[in-house]
């Protein structure tokens, strides 16, 4: 055979395979286009009605572009769920896989300014249905961006809103294999959300976040400047919600996860060996307003086997923080406080699916004025008993009145504490223990239980005589021993179960009656 006609064969099978490419290309984005279009369609029976300005397809490229998308699903209320997109842009489709081994592969999708509306009433479609019946098997996205994101959520009773967010978003390297099968898992390198903003108008307040980053490789979270800030000042905070509700201020600088397990199953997990963060929180309650009931709150333990999710954190590291509570009372304007600062702790073997106890080593300046050591550990059965062992040294026991005052009607005129030491257990319904006090030049008050809480004199003198008169029984060290009797308020958290434990042996050491110890001479 010639080498003109060699040349002429080959020329022609490259011509060949040059059209089926460009032809089968172009086939593969028109039916894409097709397709898209009937799915408008059949969504419309569905009660998704979906619209566009343009939908661009270049095949040349394998790039899709929709521009003002808008998404209407149900009825026309106000409160329907919907959104827009101003700018849908889809890059660099890979279609040979698609065709060989049904897999899709694309460069990067990029959603500009779109705007989510989201009500929980609207009626299911059949989006699983279609999702089962897929003939896709993998799915690779090297990016996915999102610019400037908003979400709103109402309530599906009164169409008002519940929430509002807006966000950056960066997502790279997105992959899913065996799509639509049991053994179907994911993966993704790295994700970034930032200036993200968060209203919640019902709650009353406002998060704001600087960063969320999450990095594959490095097995490493990190979450940067987080604000959670009351929307309404105390006194209207309190008149809004119609009862007794913490109030929080919250500023968390930095947070880090080391060592994090992504899962790569739809079944969620959270396994990381450390997390370390450090924050100021505020908190502020208002007892002028009725007590609201509420569900029974459960002890860590038993919370921590209500998640749905295996958690697993080898330790958490608290960096120096500032904690505190104020209180206004239900009479008089003189506000409670109590502070713990540079509030330091280290928490081990946080976990619901191991044996063994978890640890919880805390240490602060209480009050600013002494320091505060205490060790906790929990049991990760449910039912077994909790322990709490602490140590409170060279504390100016005037600094506690802002707390003793209005919970138990007495006030330290002048004390220097050497030591108080406490031990106790506990469990779902009370706690039993000890506590010891060494102390020097201590004078107590008595104090009225009226709206001036002004100085009760007599009181005062039946105080000072019985206090004295157990110094000079014991020793001339002012030491005095009491017992830790508790019995659990359901309504309140475990920080209000740890102090009044503590503060039921204070009593005990002076003899002041507990308010269970109270309803028992009672029945």
């Amino acid at each position: 055979m010639k080498k003109s006609s060699k040349r002429g064969i080959l020329y022609s099978v490259l011509i060949l395979m040059v059209l089926l490419f460009f032809g089968g290309r172009a086939f593969i984005f028109w039916k894409i286009k097709k397709t898209f279009s009937n799915k408008i369609e059949n969504l419309q029976s569905q009660g998704i009605a979906m619209t566009y300005l343009s939908f661009d397809v270049n095949f040349f490229s394998g790039n899709l572009k929709l521009k003002e998308v808008q998404i209407k699903i149900g009825s026309d209320s106000v409160c329907s769920s919907g959104g827009t997109i101003e700018e849908l842009s889809i890059k660099g489709i890979s279609f040979i896989s698609l065709l060989l081994d049904k897999k899709l592969s694309i460069s990067s999708v990029v959603l500009r300014h779109p705007w989510v509306l989201y009500a929980d009433h609207h009626k299911k479609t059949n989006s699983e249905k279609s999702r089962a019946n897929s003939s896709l098997k993998d799915l690779q996205i090297d990016l996915v961006r999102i610019d400037s994101g908003r979400l709103e959520m109402v309530d599906s009773a009164s169409c008002g809103v519940t929430l509002k967010a807006r966000l950056n978003f960066v997502l790279d390297n997105f992959s899913v294999t065996n799509i639509n099968t049991d053994s179907m898992k994911w993966k993704v390198e790295d994700v970034t959300a930032s200036a993200i903003a968060i209203d919640l108008p019902t709650r009353f307040y406002s998060l704001t976040l600087q960063k969320l980053s999450y990095h594959h490789k490095e097995k490493l979270i990190q979450l940067d400047s987080l604000e959670l800030l009351p929307t309404l000042d105390r006194l209207e905070f309190a008149k809004k919600t119609g009862r007794q509700m913490d109030q929080f201020n919250l500023m968390m600088a930095s947070l880090v996860v080391n060592g994090f397990e992504m899962s790569e199953t739809i079944k969620p997990s959270f396994i990381a060996r450390e997390v370390v963060f450090r924050f100021n929180l505020e908190v502020f309650r208002d007892k002028r307003f009725q007590r609201a009931l509420r569900k029974p709150t459960i002890l860590p333990v038993a919370f921590l086997h209500k998640l749905n999710f295996p958690l697993h954190i080898d330790s958490i590291r608290i960096l120096p923080s500032l904690v505190s509570y104020q209180e206004h009372p239900e009479k008089g304007d003189a506000i409670g406080r109590i502070s713990f600062n540079d509030l330091s702790a280290a928490i081990y073997n946080v976990s619901n699916d191991s044996s063994g106890i978890s640890e919880m080593k805390v240490r602060t300046r209480f009050m600013n004025a002494g320091d505060l050591n205490v060790n906790f550990k929990f049991p990760h059965e449910v039912n077994k008993i909790y322990a709490a062992k602490g140590s409170l040294l060279n504390f100016s026991m005037p600094e506690i009145n802002t707390m003793l005052e209005p919970v138990a009607n007495i006030k330290i005129e002048t004390g220097q504490l050497q030591a108080m030491k406490f031990n106790f257990q506990y469990d779902n319904k009370k706690s039993e223990g000890e506590l010891e006090l060494r102390y020097t030049d201590l004078k107590i008050l008595g104090v009225k239980d009226d709206a001036y809480k002004s100085t009760n004199k007599i009181v005062t003198l039946i105080i000072g005589a019985f206090v004295k008169k157990k110094i000079d029984k014991n020793d001339s060290k002012d030491k005095r021993t009491g017992n830790i009797h508790w019995e659990r308020d359901t309504q309140k958290a475990i920080f209000n179960y740890w102090w009044k434990s503590v503060l039921s042996g204070i009593k005990s050491v002076y003899g002041f009656e507990n308010s269970s110890e109270k309803k028992g001479k009672k029945k």
